[in-house]
């Protein structure tokens, strides 16, 4: 029976990514994806105004859900992509109105060519990226010195994507680059402990757990490393695929099992000690030809919290699954290529379709949808605005967009509290530890409010 489901999966995904590669021909015709002004608007009629026409709307009873969200917890350290291997960090501390407390370049910012993938990660009090062409480096949290930097690119890895993703664990910083290597070195100084190479492509950012760190190439595998030797402890293949999103979401790891989301629009369970398989979904959309893409590749992390697991594809699926089981326990007909944030019973995401929202982890229930903006020119529908996030910190979702803007949102009722552009253009998510937030724009600067 197991095989049957495989083989008719297989098919699924198949049938899904040659509709994906059509339609992805479409928009790369007709559709400009980097976004840039405009401030999103609190007022007037909550619609949204994408072509295809299909507004998203609250719920039923959504009204009779009272949101309470965890105390803010202070935490020292952002070890790796979503904070941590669950990608799930509650509500963390960060004052109303931080100033800003630093602004410094991290090297080569995003061209045409090349791109910033990694998210910055926060640990010994200091902050660690990779700029796009592979260069990482250490910045004092405080002043934002510059304390140490080393080249990642080898050979002729230099017309590859520079940093994929980093993690942190034991005074040690694992990174990823696009041109299939894999790092370890010593927090400190910078030093190289081990290397490797991958031999394929790696577009997302390793997880660390429990003594192994898992990483997912572009060919959609899966390999477990030791954290001390480099040595491969294991390893999976999925479905290969040939058009994909750009970036690639970390696997989530927490209660011994670990979970990878490949650009198939499948989703992997595996024992995360010796890699034996548990179970697996597939987010492939339902409603052909999305307007966003089509496509059933899941770029945005995924989150475990307590016995569930939240995912959600660049297609039109969004779902609850059970870590146990792998039933879903609901679904709802959008996607979204961030990550959700989950906060106590409540689960806050950014939409393919450009808004907002808060769900109710057990029913899935939308409580409310708040619109951001779309485009750099309304009128004409051009400059697609792409958004990232949301962080959970202060009492407000932190949301970041391509056109430079910084927007934060009521998690409550939805309402924008403020807005205001503050870089050039942004392809990653905030990021919030030791009560400062830290963003990165796609100029390369570095910048920390506190």
């Amino acid at each position: 029976m197991a095989k049957i489901k495989r083989f008719i999966r297989f098919w699924v995904v198949l049938a899904a990514a040659v509709l994906s590669a059509a339609v992805l021909l479409l928009m790369l015709a007709g559709c400009s994806w980097l976004g840039s002004s405009g401030k999103p608007k609190a007022e007037g009629e909550r619609l949204s105004v994408l072509a295809h026409d299909t507004a998203l709307t609250a719920d039923e009873g959504a009204d009779e859900v009272k949101i309470v969200l965890p105390e803010p917890v202070y935490t020292l350290s952002w070890e790796q992509a979503g904070g941590n291997s669950k990608h799930l960090m509650e509500h963390l501390e960060l004052e109303i109105a931080p100033k800003l407390l630093w602004d410094v370049s991290i090297g080569e910012g995003a061209s045409d060519e090349n791109f910033i993938l990694a998210e910055p990660i926060i640990a010994e009090k200091k902050v660690f990226v990779i700029d796009s062409e592979g260069e990482l480096s250490a910045f004092d949290l405080e002043t934002g010195a510059e304390v140490w930097s080393k080249s990642l690119l080898a050979g002729d890895d230099n017309d590859t994507l520079g940093g994929a993703g980093l993690a942190y664990a034991d005074e040690k910083v694992f990174a990823t680059t696009g041109s299939g290597r894999l790092y370890a070195l010593l927090a400190e100084t910078g030093e190289v402990l081990w290397e490797k190479n991958l031999l394929s492509p790696l577009r997302s950012a390793p997880t660390v757990y429990e003594g192994k760190l898992f990483i997912v190439s572009l060919d959609n595998r899966i390999t477990a490393f030791d954290l001390e030797t480099g040595e491969k402890a294991w390893d999976y293949d999925a479905v290969a695929e040939s058009t994909t999103f750009l970036g690639s979401p970390a696997p989530a790891a927490g209660g011994k099992v670990v979970v990878a989301a490949f650009s198939s629009g499948e989703i992997f369970a595996f024992k995360a000690e010796n890699g034996v398989p548990i179970f697996s979904d597939a987010l492939v959309p339902v409603r052909q030809g999305s307007f966003i893409t089509g496509l059933s590749a899941i770029k945005g992390r995924v989150v475990l919290s307590d016995d569930m697991m939240f995912a959600s594809s660049g297609g039109d699926v969004t779902a609850a699954i059970s870590v146990k089981t792998g039933e879903r326990a609901w679904e709802k007909g959008f996607g979204s290529d961030s990550q959700p944030w989950g906060a106590g019973d409540f689960l806050f995401m950014v939409a393919n379709t450009g808004e907002a929202m808060a769900i109710e982890q057990k029913t899935g229930k939308i409580l409310w949808i708040t619109p951001l903006n779309l485009w750099k020119d309304e009128e004409d529908k051009e400059g697609r605005i792409s958004w990232y996030g949301p962080v959970l910190a202060g009492e407000r979702l932190l949301i970041t967009g391509s056109d430079g803007s910084l927007v934060e949102i009521n998690p409550i009722n939805g309402e924008i509290m403020s807005s205001a552009k503050v870089a050039e253009g942004f392809s990653i998510s905030p990021v919030v530890a030791d009560a400062t937030l830290v963003l990165l724009g796609d100029d390369g600067r570095l910048k920390a409010f506190r």
